[in-house]
């Protein structure tokens, strides 16, 4: 089924790809690296894992929740995929490096 106003939802969806992953966060990576070196002490191997390991969970787990979406509908999936957002603000879930830290 074609959508009424084709046009309409490439304008939409334009500003949402200009400030989405790809974006913001592959092409702006290499300016972070230096600040996040000095801040955490990490070196640039560690930081550059992080990313690849991040950029590889995004590669495997969009098909799975594209397909679960697909299925039972983002009504069900969004408030399941947003239960785990919380453990973003646990440090010492993520990294308990960083739950140490003190700030300077």
């Amino acid at each position: 089924m074609r959508p009424a106003a084709p046009g309409r939802i490439i304008a939409i969806s334009v500003p949402g790809i200009m400030v989405s992953f790809g974006s913001l966060v592959i092409f702006t990576f290499g300016a972070f690296v230096k600040p996040l070196s000095e801040r955490f002490g990490w070196s640039r191997g560690q930081i550059s894992m992080a990313f690849t390991l991040a950029a590889l969970m995004i590669a495997v787990f969009s098909p799975i929740l594209g397909k679960l979406i697909d299925r039972i509908g983002v009504r069900t999936v969004l408030p399941v995929a947003m239960g785990f957002l919380p453990a973003y603000d646990k440090p010492e879930i993520v990294q308990p490096a960083i739950a140490g830290h003190q700030s300077p």
